[in-house]
């Protein structure tokens, strides 16, 4: 479980605090830097700094809680001259500077002051000569762009786009004089080189110049009664770019924020942040609470997979015993229906050799109608099985009923066999059927089958 101080009616973390930390009593924790639903917030930072001195922190407290709110200001984008006096030491940041054209030739080259020791035109910084001297072979064979990039720009393209590039500066040097860093703008875009040659002849190359984009190490100081920042160093030099305002002073630009430091290598990094480079390598490794939690919800989410495995394991034998089941019950139906259908023949049968019976029909008619019916769930079509039966008897000429094995005969029978010839007896059959509207063929075959019952 996470830790929390209660503070304002509001809960907040250890990193909510300057210092805090699982060494140190929640009643301890001092310093806050977070707002309530903002998180970390410029404001409650910048007070956070007034009230060090006043914190009752010992000095290896304060050093502690004065690295937490240094990062956190850089992190909120507060500039440099808003810190409280505080927070002092060294700040690196982005620099850009701007300084003028001093000649021109024919456009192809031009001679440009990039900067001055001294104060910059806001007096929020001041340039050491010393750092200027160290920092000639950064500005030797640097590009040179038509404007400065825009946040959104250094943001995309750092690296700078081609289609903007202006020239090339050589030739740098410090110039004895004033200790201005001076050098050669050689000029590769055709647009830029002609509008040089139309200021240069209009007597105005004054009205553009040229601005630093660099990367310096600055430490707050008292320069002649100003309070300032005093530039150390220059770590690294980006660009210097061709601007229309060569007299501004340019702004601090903090390059610290969350998608600055993605785009940075660690040269860049170590430029910037040389304390935080140091506190990353030197400091080991911590569980923290949120480990803690972390391995909680992964044991708690390893629980829950074999507790999905073991019902999915359940799931498919109770699904197997179903389908188990499922056959056995329409086995037993296939075997009901099958014994309930021999129980309708069996009783269907019994009755249809009853109706034979009492139709005193030959033993080769029954035979015929038992045949005809003896898969048959009911009686229905037996007694119109008889009528066709007597009728072809009738249509033969055999007026009474003739008892086969043994059995006598009429005695109006023309011969004691009480049958006539094959042929008499066919045609009889034939003549019947078509006279019931069979077809001549038709009656032909049915006859057939009738005269082999009688013979």
């Amino acid at each position: 479980m996470t830790v929390t101080k209660l503070e304002h009616g509001h809960r907040y973390p250890a990193a909510a605090f300057a210092y805090a930390g699982d060494n140190v009593p929640v009643e301890n924790w001092k310093l806050r830097l977070w707002e309530h639903g903002k998180g970390l917030d410029a404001e409650t930072v910048i007070e956070a700094a007034r009230n060090l001195p006043n914190s009752g922190l010992s000095k290896d407290a304060r050093l502690q809680a004065r690295a937490k709110i240094r990062s956190a200001l850089v992190k909120c984008g507060v500039p440099v001259e808003r810190w409280p006096e505080t927070i002092p030491g060294t700040v690196n940041a982005s620099v850009t500077e701007s300084a003028v054209l001093e000649g021109c030739d024919t456009g192809k080259t031009a001679e440009v002051v990039v900067i001055r020791p001294g104060f910059n035109s806001s007096r929020k910084r001041f340039y050491t000569k010393e750092a200027l001297e160290s920092a000639i072979p950064m500005f030797d064979g640097v590009k040179m762009y038509i404007d400065h990039q825009t946040d959104k720009e250094d943001t995309e393209r750092p690296e700078g786009s081609l289609l903007r590039l202006g020239g090339v500066l050589r030739n740098v040097r410090m110039r004895e004089s004033d200790g201005a860093i001076v050098g050669t703008a050689h000029i590769v875009h055709d647009g830029l080189r002609q509008m040089l040659v139309n200021l240069s002849e209009s007597n105005l190359l004054g009205t553009i110049g040229v601005s630093i984009n660099a990367i310096a190490a600055m430490a707050r100081r008292t320069i002649d009664g100003v309070h300032t920042f005093v530039v150390e160093s220059i770590r690294k030099v980006r660009s210097v770019d061709f601007v229309t305002e060569p007299g501004a002073g340019g702004e601090v630009l903090v390059c610290e924020s969350a998608d600055a430091l993605e785009a940075l290598d660690r040269e860049t990094l170590e430029a910037l942040r040389p304390d935080l480079v140091e506190q990353i390598a030197g400091q080991p490794y911590e569980e923290t609470d949120t480990m803690d939690e972390l391995a909680q919800v992964k044991s708690e989410l390893e629980s829950l997979r074999a507790s999905y495995d073991s019902l999915r394991a359940e799931n498919t034998a109770l699904a197997a015993e179903r389908d188990a089941y499922k056959a056995k019950i329409e086995e037993f139906a296939a075997k009901a229906l099958e014994q309930e259908k021999a129980a309708k023949v069996a009783e269907a049968a019994a009755q249809i050799q009853k109706i034979l019976a009492e139709s005193k029909l030959p033993d080769a008619a029954k035979t015929r109608i038992s045949k005809r019916f003896e898969n048959a769930e009911s009686v229905d079509g037996v007694k119109e099985a008889i009528e066709e039966e007597r009728e072809y008897l009738k249509s033969a000429g055999i007026p009474g009923v003739v008892k086969e094995c043994g059995g006598t005969v009429p005695a109006n029978s023309p011969d004691n066999s009480g049958q006539k010839s094959i042929e008499s007896l066919k045609e009889s059959f034939v003549a019947s059927f078509m006279s019931r509207g069979k077809p001549r063929d038709e009656a032909i075959r049915l006859a057939e089958i009738a005269a082999r019952g009688h013979r």
